[in-house]
């Protein structure tokens, strides 16, 4: 039998009780709309000019599909799938701790080459597949949801896609042995620690240094039930920086996005444009203290605390500069 390759997905709700409770009394009003009036001479008719003006988010700049030698991503059997390697074809190499934090180093064209071998020798990267697990007869494994391997890699004329199951250590025994099984997560492994495995002369440069992003994807995602009121979706209207508002702004994620897809509304933001957001934020109310992995989450509700708006912000890997692909949570 062949078991259902799902990665159970649960959403940690960022309105914990108490979590973005404020003093009233310290909290920056909510901004209304002004206006200036241009001098005018006798019997002319006053005319309205706006103070700061709103504009769209500025354009983020496309990368192309052939720009990607490989994107590995793992999700746990909990929740959602994230880019632990990216490489490419200019040699930049991102990789995630196991601390979160995002790291750069860059090969050598020789280097990017090798990794390309080491894909293809596998064999499994000709045609998107996908290798699940598959229970032996007779045999109950224990109930619980399964991670997941996920590899992207650009293959002569397109990106080829392989999914797989991470390794289930002792419960393994419940399942049939699997070539293609075993030599993915070796292949994780192997992008994930690449140190491990290539030569010294793959490297341009070796030293891990802190990943700057060059855009973001910017999450507006709508949250039904009850919430703590503040800081409030009122009060990110009233500050925020871009001309289409936080409830109207991006494309809607499309199923593929996982759970809140539905809900939820995608927009690809340059790095200019983040200062912006965040002065938005913290004008509001909300806090903009970062991740480890350089990404935002804040939470607004509303007075009478029925509905709510998570914002987030997560940083592109080099191989993507706009929402395709992101996950909604």
């Amino acid at each position: 039998m062949t078991e259902p390759f799902v990665t159970a997905c649960v959403r940690s709700s960022v309105f914990a009780a108490g979590a973005f409770a404020r003093d009233t009394k310290t909290a920056p009003p909510a901004m209304s709309p002004t206006s200036a009036r241009a001098k005018i001479r006798p019997g002319q008719a006053p005319v309205a000019t706006s103070v700061a003006a709103k504009s769209s988010p500025k354009p983020v700049p496309a990368v192309r599909p052939s720009d990607l030698v490989v994107r590995h991503e793992r999700a746990s059997d909990t929740c959602c799938p994230a880019a632990w390697a990216v490489l490419t074809a200019d040699g930049r190499y991102i990789t995630r701790t196991d601390d979160n934090q995002l790291h750069e180093r860059r090969l050598t064209p020789a280097g990017v080459q090798v990794v390309r071998d080491e894909i293809a020798g596998t064999g499994f990267f000709e045609r998107d597949q996908v290798f699940p697990l598959e229970r032996l007869p007779n045999a109950n494994p224990p109930g619980h949801g399964l991670g997941g391997l996920f590899f992207r890699a650009w293959r002569d004329t397109r990106i080829v896609e392989v999914h797989t199951v991470v390794d289930q250590g002792p419960e393994e025994v419940y399942y049939q042995p699997s070539a293609a099984r075993t030599r993915l997560d070796r292949l994780s492994k192997q992008l994930i620690k690449p140190e491990t495995w290539l030569p010294a002369a793959a490297w341009a440069d070796a030293v891990e240094r802190p990943y700057e992003p060059a855009a973001f994807a910017l999450l507006l995602g709508r949250e039904p039930g009850g919430y703590n009121a503040t800081p409030t979706i009122d009060e990110l209207s009233a500050t925020w920086p871009f001309s289409v508002g936080p409830l109207a702004l991006g494309e809607t994620m499309p199923p593929t996005a996982g759970p809140f897809a539905e809900t939820t509304r995608c927009t690809p933001l340059a790095k200019d444009d983040v200062p912006a957001v965040k002065d938005s934020i913290i004008r509001a109310g909300g806090s903009v203290e970062l991740q480890s992995d350089g990404s935002l989450v804040v939470g607004f509700g509303t007075k009478d605390q029925q509905d709510a708006l998570v914002l987030k912000l997560r940083p592109f890997l080099p191989d993507r500069a706009s929402c395709a692909g992101e996950y909604a949570l």
